[in-house]
């Protein structure tokens, strides 16, 4: 681990297929947004969600391979009450990238806690680059990273002129333990909602006795 800067290896094939389904005509995909805006100076890329209804058992397999070492993790940071928010499947052209310097956590998000990445193809010097941890990861297939979403972890993409880059994003969220295990994404929610993913959760003891998990 460097600087809070976690990598492992994911299956290569899992990263082929789900390129592969990326560019089928299953999922829906849209201008990748930054802040909520479609803003090609700060983040140039094509999106899609990455859910268990597209991407079926590619799906199951990631996280059931991801979910190890979010515990190793966490277990090292000593976190616990966490679960999966979400995740990204993103496709960035040779000259498109995350430009802009930047880090997952906000007055708008505040309720993430890890970010994960899976590079999905091998980009020569297509990378990710962490100014204040002088790192910059390797766009190698299956090289999969956890961070912080902190503002210690500004980052940004090392832009490919040459190559297509393919990447899985997403993150963990903090679990209320005064709201009876209930997640909000943003704190423009009026509402909490249920955890839907309880295997992909770290739910402490603590937490169990206050508002009595299921």
């Amino acid at each position: 681990m460097n600087n809070w800067i976690k990598s492992f290896k994911m299956d290569e094939q899992l990263c082929k297929d789900i390129i592969k389904v990326f560019e089928s005509d299953v999922v829906d995909t849209s201008p990748g947004l930054s802040s909520n805006e479609v803003q090609p100076h700060i983040k140039d890329s094509l999106d899609c969600s990455f859910t268990k209804l597209d991407f079926t058992k590619l799906w199951t397999k990631y996280y059931d391979s991801l979910m190890p070492e979010i515990y190793k993790y966490a277990e090292k940071a000593k976190v616990s009450n966490i679960t999966l928010e979400m995740a990204n499947v993103q496709r960035y052209k040779p000259g498109q990238g995350f430009r802009q310097v930047h880090y997952e956590r906000d007055v708008f998000i505040p309720y993430r806690c890890f970010v994960f990445m899976t590079y999905l193809n091998d980009v020569p010097n297509g990378g990710t680059h962490f100014p204040e941890q002088d790192y910059t990861a390797e766009a190698i297939t299956g090289n999969t990273l956890i961070w912080p979403a902190e503002f210690t972890h500004p980052h940004a993409g090392q832009i490919s002129e040459e190559h297509t880059k393919y990447i899985v994003t997403g993150w963990f969220m903090y679990v209320d333990p005064l709201n009876n295990g209930c997640v909000r994404l943003s704190t423009m929610d009026t509402e909490s909602r249920p955890i839907t993913e309880k295997q992909y959760t770290i739910i402490g003891d603590k937490f169990n006795k206050q508002c009595n998990w299921e």
